[in-house]
């Protein structure tokens, strides 16, 4: 008699077992890496923005967009300053205004510049600003965020 080589079935279901195991493992860690790869992408565009803000501000006498300053939103008014150009000046092609970890796909701009001004730590409701803003007049550069990431903000 001539006997059949293959797998048994318990042979079969030791190998899936520890497939199951490996992976159950493994998940999480290449969950870990892609977050931190949206990560890095995310402040990699912020850098981008900042830097587009810096030129921006400097060609116009150190005045910078804040909250919905005039009849262009501000990244609107970045956009001749980014390293990556508008097709057919539509912000919506601009990559650096999209997060890739930002929940809401169809949101065109994940980012949000600061359009508030606080009298002072205690101040809860504050007042908002919709004009352009000489750098000058905010008094705790150091301690004042001006380009963040978008929290919950509906598409634009």
């Amino acid at each position: 008699m001539q006997r059949i080589r293959g797998f048994t079935l318990i042979e079969l279901l030791v190998v899936i077992a520890i497939i199951a195991l490996l992976m159950g493992i493994l998940m999480p860690v290449l969950h870990k890496a892609r977050a931190q790869g949206y990560d890095a992408v995310c402040r990699s565009n912020l850098r981008q923005i900042g830097f587009g803000a810096y030129l921006y501000a400097d060609a116009w006498d150190l005045y910078l967009p804040r909250g919905a300053a005039g009849n262009k939103a501000w990244y609107m008014l970045f956009m001749g300053y980014l390293s990556q150009k508008p097709v057919g000046n539509d912000y919506r092609t601009v990559k650096i205004y999209r997060c890739p970890a930002y929940p809401n796909k169809e949101q065109t701009v994940c980012y949000v510049v600061n359009g508030w001004n606080f009298r002072d730590r205690t101040d809860s409701v504050g007042s908002e600003i919709t004009a352009h803003t000489r750098l000058s007049t905010c008094t705790r550069p150091s301690q004042t965020l001006y380009l963040v990431d978008n929290e919950d903000g509906g598409p634009s």
